[in-house]
């Protein structure tokens, strides 16, 4: 279980985080959701080791996360695909995704098969440089070149920023089945609707507070979480 208790993190006399709690549990997908600026992103950022917190712990299966390097918290099974996707334009496709397999042993074809079983389109294009494929295709890059590390739990920044409708969907339909095979999900998304349509627990911030936690189920029937808190009209 990834968990962070009383956590804080600041940019300089600016604190983002304001003691926020939060539990995901394994085999769970749980979506973080907030207007802009309510501290999505650097709650990732702290978990994966590029912020540090000023207070509070964060640890995953009892194990301390919070003063680890960022490359040996990848090691212990955590790993963010960041918002924006940042493959790397230069490398090819499979260039890209042995890069994520960088802090591991041994043979990396099963895991090679897994991602082109979930992204059939990167097996096809595995020789195209990655900065040339659509917008969707390097999101499905990132979310594969992060699955070659073998993550225990997958933090996911905003995976449909940029995407057609469509493509969106198909997205969220591969992170349910990458849940169902195993993997635990922290997923921050602008959309909330479409988290919660996939998630099994949500938490909803605001201004670097935990201001709302329930079901995905519970938080969607509530009009006024969506109105209040997330700067969108319910839906009906």
């Amino acid at each position: 279980m990834l968990s962070l208790e009383a956590v804080e993190v600041g940019y300089g006399q600016i604190k983002a985080l304001k003691g926020i709690t939060l539990r995901v549990s394994d085999g769970q997908i749980v979506a973080l959701l907030g207007a802009n600026g309510a501290g999505k992103t650097t709650a990732l950022r702290a978990i994966s080791g590029l912020l540090r917190t000023s207070a509070g712990s964060i640890s995953v299966d009892a194990v301390r996360l919070d003063r680890l390097a960022p490359e040996e918290i990848v090691r212990r099974g955590v790993v963010q695909v960041p918002e924006g996707r940042r493959v790397f334009a230069g490398l090819s496709v499979l260039e890209n995704l042995r890069m994520g397999a960088y802090c591991r042993d041994g043979s990396i074809a099963d895991d090679l098969e897994r991602v082109y079983r979930y992204f059939p389109v990167l097996g096809q294009r595995r020789r195209q440089a990655g900065g040339s494929l659509s917008g969707g295709e390097q999101q499905m890059l990132a979310i594969g070149r992060a699955l070659m590390a073998r993550p225990k739990v997958l933090l996911l920044d905003e995976p449909s920023l940029g995407l057609a409708p469509k493509l969106v969907a198909e997205i969220l339909k591969i992170i349910r089945t990458i849940n169902a095979d195993g993997v635990t999900v922290l997923l921050v998304e602008q959309n909330a609707y479409q988290a919660l349509s996939i998630a099994h627990y949500s938490y909803v911030l605001r201004v670097g507070r935990v201001v709302l936690e329930g079901t995905a189920e519970e938080l969607k029937d509530r009009n006024d979480v969506v109105r209040s808190y997330l700067g969108r009209q319910a839906a009906g």
